[in-house]
C-alpha cells in the first residue's frame, strides 16, 4: 500500500525481517541514516534489533530517497491486542512538516482493519512525541489518575518490552529502559507544559521512560490523520480521504465499532 502526500509518499510495508536481502539491506542502511541524523548515537545493531522483528514499517519518501520510518509491532497480551509503535524518526531537514502526525494516526487506521486491537501505547523520552499520543487519549494524562484496565495493560507490556526492567504502573514509568537519554540533544515541545510533565516523571539520564498506553480511538485517529495530511499538501487531502474510506471497506467497523 502506498499513499502519495506531496511532496512525499508513505509505503506500508508488512514483515520488514522477510524482504529479500537487497532489500532488506537497503531499507536498514536507510533506517540507521535517518536514525542518526534525529538521535545521534544510534548503532546499526540496535536498529536491526528494532526493525527485522517487526510487524510493520511505514517508509516515507521524498521522490526515490527514504527520509522517514515508523515502525509497529503487535502484542497479544492478556488484556487484548495491543498496537505498540516501537520507534519512528524522520530526517531533521524534513521535521515540521507534519510527518509524524500523519504517521501515528496512519499506524492506528491500519491496525484497525483488524477489529481484534484494543490497545495502543510507545515508550518514549521525548515531550513531542507524549503530546501527540496525549492527544489521542493515552496515559498518562496531567490531573487524572490512570484506570485499572490501562494499568493492568501496560504491566503486561512492559514485561514484553522491556523484561526485567522496574516498572510503575502508577505513574507508569519504566525505569532504566534505555542506556541514558535515547537522543544526543532532547527534543523540546514548543508548549513547555509537556516538557515539565515528562521531566518532572522520568530521570532521562538514567534511561527511563514514559509508557503511553490507551484504548484505541479510531473516530479521533482519522480526524488527526486527515488534518495532518491537509498540513503536509492540501494538493493530496482528497488522497488521504480516499485512503481512509479504502481502510473501512477492509475492516468494516473500522471506525464506527
Amino acid at each position: 500500500m502506498r499513499l502519495n502526500l506531496h511532496p512525499y509518499s508513505i509505503e506500508v510495508i508488512e514483515k520488514p525481517g522477510s524482504l529479500p536481502p537487497r532489500r532488506r539491506e537497503v531499507l536498514l542502511r536507510s533506517v540507521v541514516r535517518i536514525a542518526q541524523d534525529a538521535f545521534g548515537k544510534t548503532t546499526r545493531e540496535t536498529m536491526e534489533r528494532r526493525v527485522l522483528p517487526a510487524d510493520e514499517i511505514l517508509v516515507v519518501r521524498k521522490g526515490r530517497r527514504i527520509i522517514g520510518y515508523s515502525l509497529n509491532r503487535y502484542f497479544n497480551l492478556p488484556t487484548g491486542r495491543m498496537l505498540y509503535l516501537s520507534g519512528s524518526a524522520v530526517e531533521k531537514q524534513h521535521e515540521g512538516k507534519g510527518l509524524y502526525g500523519a504517521l501515528r494516526p496512519l499506524s492506528i487506521l491500519l491496525a484497525c482493519r483488524d477489529n481484534r486491537f484494543s490497545h495502543i501505547a510507545t515508550r518514549t523520552q521525548n515531550p513531542i512525541i507524549y503530546a501527540s499520543l496525549a492527544k489521542l487519549g493515552l496515559h498518562p494524562i496531567e490531573g487524572r489518575k490512570v484506570p485499572k484496565e490501562i494499568s493492568t495493560a501496560a504491566i503486561h507490556l512492559a514485561a514484553e518490552i522491556s523484561p526485567g526492567k522496574a516498572f510503575d504502573s502508577a505513574s507508569l514509568v519504566i525505569k532504566q529502559a534505555f542506556r541514558g537519554s535515547a537522543s544526543v540533544a532532547s527534543p523540546k515541545h514548543h508548549d513547555e507544559r509537556f516538557n515539565t510533565f515528562v521531566s518532572t516523571r522520568i530521570n532521562e539520564a538514567q534511561g527511563d521512560a514514559l509508557l503511553q498506553v490507551g484504548m484505541l480511538d479510531r473516530r479521533k485517529a482519522r480526524v488527526l490523520f486527515l488534518t495532518a495530511a491537509d498540513k503536509i499538501s492540501k494538493k493530496t487531502a482528497i488522497d488521504a480521504q480516499k485512503l481512509v474510506e479504502r481502510l473501512t471497506v477492509v475492516g468494516k467497523s473500522a471506525f464506527d465499532s
